[in-house]
């Protein structure tokens, strides 16, 4: 840390551990340390270090939290602990350790023998070499903000290992998903709690993807290109001919461009405005007083990479007609993919849906 920071280290640490003062830093600190500022302070120990230091740290969260360790657990963080204190140059207090995994070994021959889980890889050390190799994947893309999400591909060809792959993921405390969000937040990853993180077993290798001597792929998904649309006022007055709409913002529709509350608050701006029917004439009051001041928002869901549109509780209802036939999915109780050329009923006035692409 000195040498990568200079007189700035101990304040870039304490910056790490929560302004923690360095006289009451503990061991669970230090591998926050090296874990955390891996890239900048730490590489000279390599990935396995680095992996060894994050091993360490679920045994100490387990520890904390009181969890069972068996003599198995203790010996191999003990093998790990020392292993990382060599490859720091901190090789007096390796040797102090080494005693300690002798007697356990001892132990361990008086136990009963364990089934072996694929290779003899328990799910715990399953379990983080799968999060490591999720951050090793995302690292060069940690300020992207196209990330969206990713897919895990575990290569389990016997029911041994897909056994243990499954107790490794779906085995856990916490969630894998969540797990995988935690610790990329932990590295910097942009947006990381909003990720979609999903999994999938192969009983071989699929077409298209290269394992490289791996039991596990990580693949990312990036977001769509910006997609845009437009509606068209069909009948109903409104502030406006026609909207732009675009992929990256939900466009709220109703009736006035403010909706507030019983105080006078502003509860929702909508971006699509029909006219308030005070001072219409009376055919565009008729359409207009249909149209509720919350109606309806339309949004973009990137997995389809279609714009769908939602009732929002409105008075009157939302319909969609497609090719002259109203679509069979009720819009008050799911969203609607839109196509072009769709008609948007807001009781009764309406509007053209057109994706930009297709004009």
């Amino acid at each position: 840390m000195r040498a990568a920071y200079g007189d700035r280290w101990i304040a870039e640490a304490r910056s790490v551990l929560h302004e923690k003062p360095p006289e009451r830093w503990d061991t669970s600190d230090l591998l926050m340390l090296i874990y955390k500022r891996f890239f900048r302070s730490f590489r000279e120990i390599g990935h396995e270090g680095r992996s060894r230091a994050s091993l360490l740290k679920e045994v100490r969260t387990r520890w904390a939290h009181q969890a069972d360790l068996s003599v198995s657990d203790t010996r191999r963080a003990l093998e790990n602990t020392i292993l990382l204190l060599r490859a720091v140059g901190a090789d007096d207090e390796a040797d102090r350790l080494e005693p300690q995994v002798s007697e356990l070994m001892k132990v361990e021959l008086d136990l009963p023998v364990p089934q072996p889980v694929s290779g003899g890889r328990e799910p715990l050390e399953l379990h983080r070499d799968l999060l490591d190799a999720v951050e090793d994947a995302v690292a060069p893309h940690r300020r992207n903000p196209q990330l969206r999400g990713l897919t895990v591909h575990v290569l389990a060809p016997d029911e041994p290992t897909r056994f243990a792959a499954q107790s490794a993921v779906e085995g856990q405390e916490v969630p894998f998903a969540e797990a995988v969000r935690r610790r990329l937040a932990d590295s910097g990853v942009r947006d990381a709690g909003r990720l979609r993180v999903s999994w999938i077993y192969h009983d071989e290798v699929p077409a298209g993807l290269d394992f490289g001597g791996r039991s596990c792929v990580v693949v990312l998904h990036r977001r769509l290109s910006e997609a845009a649309a437009t509606l068209t006022v069909i009948r109903g007055r409104a502030d406006q001919e026609w909207y732009l709409v675009k992929s990256d913002a939900a466009v709220p529709v109703g009736r006035t461009e403010e909706v507030t509350d019983r105080r006078g608050r502003v509860i929702r701006r909508n971006r699509v405005v029909f006219a308030h029917y005070d001072g219409l004439d009376d055919e565009a009051r008729r359409v207009n007083r249909t149209v509720s001041r919350a109606h309806a928002t339309l949004a973009f869901d990137e997995a389809a990479g279609s714009f769908n549109v939602r009732d929002d509780a409105s008075t009157a209802g939302t319909s969609v007609i497609r090719e002259n036939f109203p679509v069979p999915i009720p819009v008050k109780r799911a969203p609607v993919p839109l196509e072009t050329g769709d008609l948007i009923y807001l009781g009764k006035a309406c509007l053209r849906f057109t994706r930009r692409e297709e004009e």
